[in-house]
């Protein structure tokens, strides 16, 4: 497994979402992202997603230019538990948005996975709840920022690995 430092790209980047993020009021109310406090060299990893049922799914409701490219099923609307429909048990993604919503906490995961549409990918992604209610049983917003991450062309297995231990480490003040 190669070294990852909170240092260099992608993860620098998702540091720099995350920072903004944490800069939000307390409960992160949606309405108050700012696509021009976010940035330009950002806004293409953002998307923003509604959640639903308390957690057990989620809506995406603006689509990012990275999100698009890696997942060009996902759209406007669309739910994230819509690739169940096609395999049952692809519950990775699904899980660490549903860990995110009901725990209302950062979660960061790395992926590599084969697109529906048959194209290999490799992410790093970093999910953000916002309007926060410490007494609901979730968030009802999420931001979601997803790099491509740059590896070697060797074999592609697919795997899901969840970050956000070493990510919450490595912004606390370590290089991860």
């Amino acid at each position: 497994m190669p070294t990852r430092s909170i240092l260099e790209p992608p993860y620098s980047e998702a540091a720099r979402l995350y920072r903004y993020w944490a800069a939000l009021p307390a409960t992160r109310p949606r309405a108050a992202l700012s696509p021009i406090a976010i940035g330009a060299r950002l806004l293409p990893h953002c998307s923003l997603a509604h959640v639903l049922e308390d957690g057990a799914d989620l809506r995406y409701d603006l689509i990012g230019e990275v999100l698009e490219a890696v997942g060009p099923r996902v759209r406007p609307g669309s739910l994230a538990s819509a690739p169940l429909r096609v395999d049952p048990e692809n519950t990775n993604i699904l899980g660490y948005l549903r860990d995110c919503a009901r725990g209302q906490r950062p979660v960061a995961f790395e992926a590599a996975f084969l697109s529906m549409d048959g194209v290999p990918r490799r992410v790093f992604s970093l999910l953000l709840p916002l309007s926060i209610e410490p007494e609901a049983a979730a968030a009802r917003d999420m931001l979601i920022g997803v790099w491509e991450v740059r590896r070697d062309p060797g074999p592609l297995y697919e795997n899901y690995r969840d970050s956000t231990v070493w990510f919450c480490d490595a912004m606390a003040g370590g290089d991860g």
